[in-house]
């Protein structure tokens, strides 16, 4: 559920700075409705990081589900962060063995 309200935060936020990019003709975007400043949108984005941050006081049970969530994530990452850097190691200490085979004289 919270992977959706990203999203769609991200791609709203996304339309906003396009909106500003390409502007409308400037009588007709008077006329439909009136011009939102940069401190309303400031405000309304410090109210929902501020609702966000205080989602533990308000349920807690939301907080505990999310802690697990992120804890068995984090163990994921870090076992894909095992798993490339083996890779990668071994990866290069076989190219470094093939690189020292050749330049051995014979």
């Amino acid at each position: 559920m919270f992977f959706i309200i990203k999203k769609v935060f991200w791609v709203s936020l996304l339309l906003v700075i396009l909106s500003n990019f390409y502007p409308e003709h400037a009588s007709e975007k008077i006329a439909k409705n009136p011009q939102v400043e940069l401190i309303d949108f400031i405000n309304v984005t410090n109210e929902t990081f501020f609702y966000a941050y205080n989602i533990c006081n308000t349920q807690p049970k939301v907080c505990t589900q999310w802690k697990s969530v992120f804890s068995l994530f984090k163990q994921h990452v870090l076992h894909g962060a095992d798993v490339a850097y083996k890779l990668a190691k071994s990866s290069l200490s076989h190219s470094d063995e093939q690189t020292k085979n050749r330049n051995i004289p014979q």
